[in-house]
């Protein structure tokens, strides 16, 4: 049996293709993303070096591998923000961490996750109160959309 030696670009290009087709919830797109995004930094390492050269067919662009990884129409900036869940009317709060925020959400890390409603009030630390809905929850980190467009919480934090 014999092995055919690909290049970096090749296996990229081979992984974003494989990335495309799947769905967005399937469980193995994170890894996928992941290892696109290593050989991509050991290519751009070796930048002085000479590469071989694929067909511009089968050659995805940055932009394209770009638009694989980040699918968010805001960035998200990374941040440590104390703050307070509050929900059933302002009878039950919990405290959590605001560890990211763009104009449109944010990404929270409540204290309990389990108790945390689908729609709450977050009001952080610093800025003002912002209505939200959940739209993922993963491991101890809830991602939130702001029912209003959340610009003052962006320039508040």
């Amino acid at each position: 049996m014999q092995f055919q030696t690909r290049s970096k670009g090749q296996v990229i290009t081979d992984l974003a293709t494989k990335v495309l087709r799947f769905p967005s919830s399937h469980p193995d797109r994170p890894v996928l993303i992941r290892m696109i995004e290593g050989l991509r930094a050991e290519l751009r390492e070796q930048d002085g070096r000479a590469r071989p050269r694929a067909s511009t067919a089968q050659v995805m662009t940055e932009t394209d591998l770009n638009a694989v990884v980040e699918r968010r129409r805001f960035p998200r900036h990374h941040a440590l923000v104390g703050a307070q869940i509050v929900f059933r009317q302002g009878l039950c709060s919990m405290g959590c961490q605001i560890v990211g925020f763009s104009p449109s959400g944010a990404t929270v890390r409540p204290n309990d996750i389990f108790l945390c409603p689908s729609k709450f009030l977050l009001k952080p630390r610093f800025g003002s109160p912002r209505e939200c809905e959940v739209v993922w929850r993963k491991g101890d980190r809830l991602g939130v959309r702001y029912a209003q467009d959340g610009s003052d919480f962006a320039a508040g934090v």
